[in-house]
């Protein structure tokens, strides 16, 4: 929360400060990073109940998930702002958005990994967390290299599933490599982020 309110106000302080809109991008993305927070907090209150009826709600979770990680990828734009004091202030909200991105991904990954956890047991639930892992870099793969988005996978699902499958039949070794090596990244700072959760439990 802390985080989301720093990259907010150092928005606003680069458009007030250079009356620029360049950094605009960052409060969409950031709002849609707090999107599979609130549908896996919503998911959370609803574990009691059958599993089936939740996948509307687990579905939702998991088409905006990549959301939250893909505010790393913000990095790439790390340069387009020069060097001086506009360029430092873009610099500090686009590095500050690097954690928000991954605390509101993993925050609520692991809610989705204890409703999991409570219905199938420990190690699915694990193997499900890292499945959603690796979606999500595809899911960042299709934003940032094709530029999709989450409406386009609830609006035109027939063209991103044809788009997948064309890919599939011409890979891009590049592409491959990135997603695997990006899916490898996350997977370590996620295990990190659930022992730190879980240590942090156990001190209460």
């Amino acid at each position: 929360m802390g985080l989301s309110g720093l990259d907010l106000v150092l928005v606003a302080v680069f458009r007030l400060a250079f009356g620029s809109q360049g950094l605009d991008f960052l409060v969409w993305n950031i709002f849609l990073a707090w999107i599979p927070l609130i549908a896996a907090l919503a998911l959370d209150d609803v574990r009691t109940t059958p599993l089936a009826l939740n996948f509307p709600l687990l579905g939702f979770w998991l088409a905006f998930f990549p959301n939250a990680p893909y505010l790393v990828t913000d990095l790439v734009h790390l340069n387009d702002f020069g060097h001086g004091p506009a360029g430092a202030i873009a610099v500090v909200a686009l590095i500050a958005a690097v954690p928000t991105g991954l605390a509101l991904g993993f925050s609520s990954l692991l809610l989705v990994e204890r409703s999991m956890r409570d219905r199938l047991g420990p190690r699915v639930a694990l193997a499900i967390s890292v499945a959603s892992l690796v979606t999500a870099c595809v899911g960042i793969y299709l934003g940032r290299v094709l530029r999709l988005n989450t409406w386009d996978l609830l609006s035109r699902p027939r063209f991103v599933a044809a788009l997948l499958h064309q890919h599939l039949l011409e890979p891009r070794p590049v592409a491959i490599t990135a997603t695997v090596a990006l899916s490898m990244l996350l997977t370590v700072l996620y295990l990190r982020f659930r022992r730190t959760a879980a240590a942090a439990r156990e001190e209460r």
